[in-house]
């Protein structure tokens, strides 16, 4: 962590709290923004699925068991990792 400078801010000020009513308003007004590229299942959340989702990291997926298995020398090793 950066080491702090040492200054005092003499502006420095705490913010004044809501009341219990403003707290209300603000939870009804605010809104999911989500990033469908962040999620499974994206209609789940009511977002669009993007336009090119990212793959799924699933370990037992063909190719990797495929590149995991061949044979990699003649001296017995029968996988690659």
């Amino acid at each position: 962590m950066k080491p702090r400078n040492g200054r005092y801010n003499p502006k420095r000020k705490l913010q004044k709290t809501l009341t219990a009513e403003q707290l209300s308003a603000l939870a009804r007004a605010v809104i999911y923004g989500g990033n469908p590229e962040h999620k499974r299942n994206p209609g789940n959340f009511g977002l669009t699925p993007s336009a090119d989702p990212m793959p799924e990291a699933d370990p037992m997926r063909k190719e990797i068991l495929e590149r995991w298995y061949q044979p990699t020398d003649s001296e017995g090793t029968d996988h690659a990792i």
